[in-house]
């Protein structure tokens, strides 16, 4: 299975996964049927490495490992730790339904501000074009290279700048700061955080473990670095709650919910409670999110097509002055 975002796919093989677990099947005898019955050849590869690194006595979370994220390792690390692999594969399963659903809606709800985007660059080349009585292809080719160039631009800005705020706390928060993405990151992240930290508790894992494997697996260097000091407090003899408390980058709520459930002895609950309900945040935020960008990036096009329009009257009526004054008009 490759590591890349292909949210459909990965829904599926976890959600296999999980009912053949869930089913009491073995997850030597679950990845034989999946070989059975997937032809893509990268789950293939996934399947056969499992294969191989339980052969070898392996984890089946690190038989997994080169084909896994590091929320999804950390995930199905805590879970096989704790006799819950198929609520770990379960959890999986829905995260990557709830990317493949937003990527859905955000594809259909960009439709047809692309298309305007596309009718103001190629409209007025063509125009243009024929008023400037030269040829029409490759105008419009030059119209499509833009676009390619504009998408190209636009998808190496956002790799670029993802990869940052992975590594750098400052991007991060820049980020967090757009409207609507912002939101729907730290829900998304925050989610994953929770799954990873009510596995680890549920396995009687350290919790300082716990916190750095929660923060690497939600891919944000602020909480990533928050989750590190979190840790380190907690190994120099401070409780859980006070330790996030005192971190910035953790929603108050999130931090006070724990350091209750700390004292009552309800980590494991509150933790699962916890990742539920930033899932269900996230899903709704996911569900207004594409209409909402879609809309911005709208306004944006209008703004585009404005501009062109009034940059191919300003040629045409240059053009009908000098046609005038050749005229002697």
């Amino acid at each position: 299975m490759p590591t890349g975002p292909k949210p459909s796919q990965r829904a599926a093989f976890f959600r296999e996964l999980a009912s053949l677990t869930a089913a009491g099947i073995s997850v030597s005898q679950a990845s034989r049927v999946l070989s059975q019955s997937w032809r893509d050849p990268a789950v293939l590869r996934a399947v056969q490495a499992m294969e191989r690194g339980l052969a070898e006595g392996r984890t089946i979370a690190d038989a997994l490992a080169p084909s896994l994220d590091a929320m999804e390792y950390g995930i199905l690390d805590a879970a096989e730790r704790g006799g819950m692999l198929a609520d770990g594969f379960a959890h999986l399963e829905q995260y990557h339904a709830l990317r493949r659903e937003a990527l859905e809606r955000g594809r259909a709800a960009l439709r047809y501000p692309l298309f305007v985007l596309g009718a103001a660059v190629l409209l007025p080349a063509a125009v243009g074009a024929v008023l400037g009585q030269k040829p029409v292809v490759p105008a419009l080719l030059g119209g499509l290279a833009w676009l390619a160039g504009l998408g190209l631009l636009a998808w190496l800005g956002w790799r670029w700048l993802s990869a940052a705020a992975a590594r750098h706390p400052r991007w991060d928060q820049l980020l967090g700061w757009i409207p609507v993405l912002g939101p729907t990151r730290e829900a998304l992240a925050l989610a994953r955080w929770q799954a990873v930290m009510h596995f680890k508790i549920a396995s009687s894992a350290r919790i300082s473990d716990g916190l750095r494997q929660a923060g690497a697996a939600t891919g944000r260097a602020r909480l990533v670095a928050a989750s590190e000091s979190a840790a380190q407090a907690v190994e120099a003899g401070s409780e859980l709650g006070p330790a996030l408390l005192a971190q910035a980058a953790f929603p108050r709520s999130l931090a006070a919910g724990l350091a209750s459930a700390e004292f009552t002895g309800t980590l494991d609950g509150e933790t699962q409670r916890g990742a539920r309900e930033w899932m269900a945040r996230a899903a709704w935020l996911m569900e207004s999110a594409p209409k909402r960008l879609a809309g911005a990036f709208y306004v944006g096009v209008l703004v585009f097509t404005a501009w062109q329009i009034y940059h191919l009257g300003q040629a045409y009526m240059a053009m009908y002055q000098q046609f005038a004054d050749d005229l002697g008009l």
